[in-house]
């Protein structure tokens, strides 16, 4: 938080001169002329403070547009002190001159209305229209949201990049099953716009991955679908733009899961773990694939890389696991993998039971008990049951 660092790291050398030269100049010019005159002592003493305080004030805060107009207010004001007051002339003005500076001041005046309509008004209604379809997503009312958003679309003004990239992502986040025509109809109109993000930044991945990303969403229900292939070339095309983006190898991967290429999907998200290894997601999708391929063994492996990594699974996924390594007799990961199921519903009565079964079978008795009068707890109407498994261990209720 320093206004001086931060002109130097965002305008360069020649920026922070020049800054720092506004307040030497100020400085000097308190420092001469006028300023000499006794009459002008009270004048020059109070800028030297108010500049001084200014200058310890920005080498703690960053500067915001109040205090940088009256900055430069008072900057313009010591400039008009500064001034040796000039006898008055009087020179007539030629009526030609007067008819040509009235001309040109109204040319100028609505010049300067057009621009302001242009760049600020209607800047400004496009602002408040996505504003709107963003309170209306937020109280669920996606029919008003993609209304507003279609709204803001049509304006054609400074931010309409980044408008265009919030009603993808807003359409992508909301995706409701089946489809409606609706929504289908919105996909479409965000494509459109998303090609022309993509026309105005050619060298930018963000809008080829959101084009992906919308195509991936008509054909995820067609394996056979054109879209999926579109979605192909576009997300390949964003890996050409940024070979490094992790996401990019996500999306190249779903659509070959879209087109039930389950091979190609693996070694895709095998190349975004190899590219990062410290992002467990990357693991836990690669294993994934490797289990509906039937690889298991591998699929252990790499989903045991991504828990490792710090992945955390959902409730439903570690469901998927718990089944897998019980059909597998591994009792080792059962374990892990139900201690993962309580933490996320630490509620689950018969999650902790499951947990204190699974304990004794390890002989780990005092963690069953734990477990089990955990569990009756949370359930008194399971304290029957939660008492005799206990003293079926040896220990007393």
């Amino acid at each position: 938080h320093n206004m001086f660092v931060e002109v130097l790291v965002t305008m360069g050398l020649a920026g922070f001169i020049t800054y720092v030269l506004l307040f030497v100049a100020a400085f000097m010019t308190l420092n001469r002329g006028r300023f000499r005159q006794k009459e002008m002592q009270l004048y020059k003493y109070s800028f030297i403070a108010l500049l001084v305080g200014y200058m310890i004030h920005n080498s703690f805060i960053f500067d915001t547009s109040a205090n940088f107009i009256i900055f430069f207010t008072v900057l313009g004001f010591i400039s008009f002190l500064a001034r040796d007051p000039a006898p008055e002339k009087h020179m007539p003005t030629p009526p030609r001159a007067r008819a040509a500076a009235g001309f040109v001041g109204v040319v100028l005046m609505c010049l300067a209305w057009y621009l302001i309509y242009k760049t600020n008004i209607r800047a400004a209604e496009a602002n408040y229209t996505t504003t709107r379809a963003i309170v209306a997503g937020a109280n669920n009312d996606g029919g008003t949201a993609i209304q507003k958003y279609e709204e803001a679309l049509k304006y054609n003004v400074a931010g309409i990049y980044d408008i265009r990239n919030r009603y993808a992502q807003w359409l992508l986040d909301n995706e409701p099953s089946p489809h409606n025509d609706v929504y289908t109809n919105a996909i479409n109109s965000a494509i459109e716009a998303m090609k022309q993000n993509a026309a105005l930044a050619p060298y930018e991945y963000l809008p080829e991955l959101y084009l992906s990303r919308l195509y991936l969403t008509l054909g995820k229900d067609d394996p056979k679908s054109e879209y999926n292939d579109i979605a192909l070339q576009h997300s390949l095309h964003a890996l050409d733009l940024s070979p490094t983006f992790v996401r990019t190898y996500y999306e190249i991967a779903q659509g070959y899961l879209n087109k039930k290429d389950d091979a190609k999907a693996a070694e895709y998200f095998q190349k975004a773990a190899e590219l990062n290894p410290d992002v467990g997601l990357s693991y836990w999708y690669w294993g994934v694939v490797l289990l509906d391929e039937g690889d298991n063994e591998k699929a252990l492996e790499v989903i045991q890389q991504a828990l490792d990594a710090g992945y955390g699974p959902t409730e439903d996924e570690y469901q998927k696991l718990y089944n897998l390594y019980y059909n597998l007799k591994d009792y080792t990961h059962l374990v892990l993998i139900q201690e993962g199921l309580v933490k996320v519903n630490p509620t689950n009565v018969q999650y902790r039971a499951t947990l204190a079964a699974l304990y004794a079978q390890l002989g780990r008795v005092d963690d069953a008990v734990s477990q089990a009068r955990k569990a009756a707890e949370l359930d008194p109407n399971f304290a029957g049951e939660a008492k005799q498994f206990v003293e079926s261990l040896g220990r007393e209720w």
